[in-house]
């Protein structure tokens, strides 16, 4: 078994005096429960910072009696989620319980901010992040199935905090530019006790036969036959030597996918045992292709002349219309022009300038190649 990159021994100890609560199952007693944290980086290769900040953690019986127990209250802790990456966790408390069955807890929130690569900050305090649906008790977080407390025992519970699904950017379709962003936690939890682990490394082909580790690519571990990445399990992001780790994943059988831009590779069928972890490298492959070339004119001398600023659009078969072009480009001086990250299909090529115009009619675009067009508009 090899063991989990870059975990962090000296975490956070947040200890907090347990009170209210009591009563429950499990033949009285205590236990000692442990919480940490870690973090699902969503569309990692935007952000460049992800904070929030939390002042009050409290658990409740299974049965409800006695109401919440409070296992940390008081200034407020703030987690790096962009730190607590590739196997690094974040100790949030360590406490004694009553001994018994718990299936909620609870996370209140006092701040948030992502700072995005483009510059774009958004935060709490100026309203750009809202904190949806929490109340003064705040966010609640299920947890199946339950932490058990065994009188004289131990538990420890992981909390991974999926930032794929946590912001949401406002409008949804462009998140670098969001006019603001709301936070609604969405928070795995698992008890690490009968859980396994994933781990690995990301490629990609560098040109010359072999492969250079991809950074920051989002690895999801989703249900079998699952593609869409919104109903991944898990997520988290790879590290600058393209590692990446899950450290506590229910014992089953997962599809696992890893992107970066429009790179993305995976394998089905991987079979995670508690106990033990599942060694899983990826080599990313392209999912797009590229239409370039050249337009020219007649230079009414019997040969050709490149056409500055003719507008190339690619298009869908049998369709004039540009505004319904999957891409666009603009030809530069020499007449060239660039359309990359198309989806692999046939499509027709329209070049226009003016009153001239050249199609080229099913064009067919692979994944991860480059093909040519060059057109001459009458």
């Amino acid at each position: 078994m090899r063991s989990f990159h870059g975990v962090l021994a000296a975490s956070l100890s947040l200890l907090a005096a347990c009170s209210g609560g009591g009563g429950g199952g499990g033949g009285g007693g205590n236990g000692a429960v442990r919480i940490d944290a870690t973090d699902a980086p969503f569309v990692f290769d935007i952000v460049t910072e992800a904070q929030i900040s939390v002042d009050r953690i409290t658990i409740f019986h299974d049965d409800g009696d006695g109401g919440p127990i409070v296992l940390f209250e008081g200034a407020p802790m703030t987690l790096d989620l962009l730190a607590l990456r590739d196997g690094v966790t974040q100790q949030l408390v360590q406490n004694d319980l009553p001994a018994g069955t718990y299936r909620q807890l609870r996370l209140h929130v006092t701040a948030a901010r992502l700072v995005l690569t483009n510059g774009n900050v958004y935060t709490t305090d100026d309203g750009t992040i809202h904190l949806t649906s929490q109340d003064s008790s705040g966010f609640k977080v299920f947890v199946d199935p339950p932490i058990e407390v065994a009188r004289g025992g131990s538990a420890r519970v992981l909390l991974d905090f999926d930032m794929t699904q946590t912001f949401h950017p406002i409008p949804a379709n462009d998140p670098l530019n969001a006019n603001r962003y709301q936070m609604h936690p969405v928070i795995h939890v698992t008890n690490t006790g009968p859980a396994g682990g994933l781990q690995g490394t990301v490629t990609q082909d560098d040109g010359s036969g072999g492969t250079v580790p991809v950074e920051s690519a989002t690895v999801y571990v989703l249900p079998p036959g699952e593609t869409d990445p919104s109903q991944s399990i898990a997520s988290t992001a790879t590290n600058a030597q393209g590692a990446y780790s899950f450290l506590a994943l229910p014992p089953g059988t997962y599809d696992v996918l890893a992107v970066h831009a429009d790179l993305q590779g995976g394998a089905t069928g991987v079979v995670v045992t508690a106990g033990e972890v599942t060694v899983l490298d990826i080599t990313l492959h392209p999912t797009t292709g590229g239409v370039h070339g050249t337009i020219t004119q007649d230079d009414g001398m019997g040969g050709l002349m490149p056409v500055a600023g003719a507008n190339v659009y690619v298009l869908p078969p049998g369709d004039t219309d540009p505004t319904h072009a999957v891409a666009s480009a603009t030809t530069a001086a020499d007449g060239t022009y660039a359309m990359d990250g198309i989806q692999p299909g046939t499509y027709d090529v329209l070049a226009v300038q003016g009153a001239l115009q050249a199609t080229a009619a099913g064009v067919s675009v692979v994944a991860g190649s480059v093909l040519t067009v060059d057109l001459t508009i009458h």
